[in-house]
């Protein structure tokens, strides 16, 4: 029995497609995030509308197209080849993503999974494994999560600082999205 080794069309037209984006839109302004150190918002959109980003590669009941690991990994050559960074941004959701696939009740990735995957809405998520005191230790973690009001939303998520970045994630009380947090970058 031989092995073969060639990529389908399907692998083929990715591969292609993420080459030509990698090419047109990543390689172009590489420089400037790598100088910046700006996140690529405009390139992850435009990747997340092509179906470049990891969002794909959810099971279909969830909203994604169901590809392979193999299609992934020929996925994220190709978008590396154009920035490793900028590729690293655009596959960053896949940290919260992973959490939920393997944490997740069915009913709660029901719920999250496919907000992943609307090509007109991008959502990035991430995944908090660093703190000052604690590097990437992940037993050492001082942040906790506390439920707060009578919904049981999550009102405070302190100290969390990643990137220099913390984030408020309430949500359903209007708070949300990332903040300075002084005296960091």
């Amino acid at each position: 029995m031989t092995l073969d080794f060639s990529l389908t069309q399907e692998q083929t037209a990715i591969r292609q497609l993420a080459h030509e984006f990698a090419e047109k839109e990543i390689r172009p302004v590489a420089a400037h995030h790598d100088e910046t150190e700006e996140f690529p918002y405009e390139v992850v959109k435009k990747a997340h509308r092509l179906g470049l980003t990891p969002a794909a590669f959810l099971p279909e009941e969830y909203g994604g197209q169901g590809l392979d690991f193999l299609t992934e990994l020929i996925l994220n050559e190709e978008l590396h080849w154009g920035c490793a960074g900028i590729a690293v941004c655009i596959q960053s959701m896949a940290l919260a993503m992973a959490g939920i696939r393997a944490s997740g009740t069915e009913e709660q990735k029901k719920r999250w999974l496919p907000e992943f995957t609307n090509p007109d809405k991008l959502v990035i998520g991430g995944l908090g494994l660093t703190e000052p005191d604690s590097g990437s230790d992940a037993l050492a973690m001082k942040t906790r999560a506390t439920r707060t009001g009578a919904d049981g939303g999550v009102g405070d998520v302190c100290p969390a600082r990643t990137a220099g970045v913390g984030v408020d994630a309430d949500r359903r009380a209007g708070g949300g999205g990332p903040v300075r947090v002084p005296g960091h970058r």
